[in-house]
């Protein structure tokens, strides 16, 4: 008995982009600061379980997050975003103050 045989390449790519901007690139103490993050997937497949690292940088306090989709923990500082679509995107805005006795570049 013959068999007849196909080969499939089922292989799909993920690719995810994380991208940071600031609002303020010199900031004093006391003063607040806002960070956007904003990933993108531009492949070929949903991705699941998608989460940033994203914790604030020292010399900062948390003042509040606002994500687009998921939620962000100030502690572990971790946004979870969950399921990533292809060709969706989703953004994540912290915002902080800058510390009393913060010197130097944050």
């Amino acid at each position: 008995m013959g068999e007849d045989r196909v080969l499939v390449d089922a292989t799909a790519v993920a690719d995810l982009a994380v991208f940071k901007q600031v609002s303020s690139t010199t900031v004093q103490p006391g003063e607040s600061v806002a960070f956007t993050v904003s990933i993108t997937n531009a492949g070929e497949v949903s991705m699941s379980w998608v989460a940033v690292s994203e914790p604030l940088p020292a010399g900062l306090t948390f003042s509040s997050a606002a994500p687009s989709v998921g939620s962000y923990d100030a502690e572990t500082g971790v946004w979870n975003i969950g399921t990533l679509a292809v060709a969706a995107g989703a953004e994540l805005v912290l915002a902080a103050t800058v510390n009393s006795n913060a010197g130097g570049a944050i």
